[in-house]
């Protein structure tokens, strides 16, 4: 059993990837096409229950503004594809592989192009992060390590209440790894995606007028503790403080 432990073990340390810009290390076992390939399914089966607008001003302005964040976001095998979405919501998301949803709602607060590029840049770093990669491979590893507790720590115990104990630690992972978008992912991406938009020409200051925007259409979005996302003020100060260099990054890409 200690060899199986070494074994699964060494899997952990070598399913790293390093996060583009950030440069930090997640545990992702999943590999890049894997993951566009999931997106590309999801994508087609949201577009069945999704009404698409291309013939609109702000379609227009999406695809233009998504093809230049494209261009320097440095994904190559991703097929990109940028829709508006007929929708209430203030909502947006991309997939693994680089098709992007931009719902109609999120005009209200995104109301200039800076403020939708940084509305697309944010979401197209959670694809460059690989975010949900690393959300599929926390649940396999969750599963692999619950595996290992079943036969090391809990092979005595009657079937039951090793059911119980293993639910109950699966709690504590949920709320730590399995939760979508983890704060973590959230910020990584705000972080990303300010760079990105830097680079592709936008103003990255918009970043931040757009969250004070959504502050004050949707609310403060309530104290971080256990929420998935930052609350609309930790973005902006976390932005602000990023904006130095990201300031330099666009006074060199500028158009």
């Amino acid at each position: 059993m200690t060899h199986k432990v070494f074994l699964i073990f060494t899997f952990f340390l070598i399913s790293c990837a390093t996060t583009p810009i950030t440069g930090t290390k997640k545990f992702i076992i999943t590999s890049p096409a894997e993951e566009n390939d999931l997106g590309e399914k999801a994508y087609k089966d949201i577009l069945k229950h999704e009404k698409v607008n291309n013939r609109s001003e702000l379609a227009e302005q999406v695809k233009i503004i998504g093809q230049r964040l494209a261009r320097v976001a440095g994904r190559s095998d991703f097929e990109w594809e940028f829709n508006v979405f007929e929708s209430s919501q203030i909502n947006a998301f991309c997939l693994p592989g680089g098709k992007v949803g931009f719902y109609s709602g999120m005009a209200k607060v995104a109301n200039t192009p800076a403020r939708v590029a940084a509305v697309l840049a944010h979401e197209i770093a959670h694809a460059m992060a690989r975010h949900g990669g690393q959300r599929m491979s926390a649940q396999i590893g969750q599963e692999l390590l619950m595996g290992i507790l079943t036969v090391t720590a809990f092979g005595e115990l009657p079937k039951g209440k090793r059911q119980l104990v293993l639910a109950a630690l699966g709690v504590g992972t949920t709320v730590a790894f399995i939760l979508p978008y983890s704060r973590s992912n959230e910020s990584e991406a705000d972080e990303i995606g300010l760079v990105l938009m830097a680079n592709a020409g936008f103003d990255p200051r918009e970043a931040v007028v757009l969250w004070q925007r959504m502050e004050e259409i949707t609310g403060s979005s309530g104290p971080g503790f256990l929420s998935t996302h930052p609350t609309n003020r930790q973005r902006q100060e976390r932005l602000n403080e990023l904006m130095p260099s990201a300031l330099q990054i666009y006074q060199k890409h500028k158009l």
